[in-house]
């Protein structure tokens, strides 16, 4: 394993999706919220935080030391938007912030770009870098093509270099999350020699 790379959160994936289209920053994490695509609080989403977990799970799947300290996280809108306090707290300091995300999204939207939120964890020497970033793609990327909900990662191995192994799809929902939980249950109890 080279390289992983990916957009890991459906949630950030509809937020930049509809604002790229256009819609307000802060309306949209309220639909986002209202649709159940959201943590609990969206700051852990907003801040890069869900992704992060995410990533130190695929590292540490790899056999790498990793923990949430060791993710380079820059939150897709600033971070003085995302301090504690109440839903609705947050949908006001976001539409604060509208403005600046729509002048950004129209500026991407003219320079044939996309804005996502994406992940990448290089693997040199047995350690992983693992980093998290908004980004601004250009249309031929893998990650602009994402629609709504979906979520994808890429894997760049000794094997697959050229054309790394894509695993894409919806990246929210009960169901998902349900059958994710039962497969790694699943996958315990085999290994301690259930049947």
């Amino acid at each position: 394993m080279h390289r992983i790379e990916g957009s890991l959160s459906g949630t950030l994936g509809f937020v930049t999706s509809e604002v790229m289209k256009g819609a307000p920053l802060s309306l949209v994490v309220r639909w986002a919220r209202e649709l159940g695509y959201t943590e609990a609080d969206p700051r852990d989403d907003l801040s890069g935080l869900d992704s992060a977990r995410k990533s130190v799970i695929l590292a540490r799947e790899l056999g790498l030391s990793a923990s949430l300290e060791d993710v380079s996280r820059e939150p897709l809108v600033p971070a003085e938007l995302l301090q504690p306090g109440t839903l609705q707290d947050l949908y006001e300091a976001l539409r604060r912030h509208d403005r600046a995300m729509a002048e950004r999204c129209e500026r991407l939207r003219r320079e044939g770009l996309a804005l996502r939120y994406l992940m990448s964890i290089a693997v040199e020497d047995g350690r992983g870098q693992l980093r998290l970033a908004p980004a601004e793609v250009n249309g031929a990327h893998r990650a602009a093509q994402l629609q709504g909900v979906e979520a994808y990662v890429a894997f760049t191995t000794d094997r697959h270099h050229e054309h790394p192994l894509v695993v894409q799809g919806a990246g929210v929902g009960g169901a998902l999350t349900a059958g994710g939980v039962l497969a790694e249950i699943l996958r315990l109890a085999v290994g301690h020699g259930a049947r």
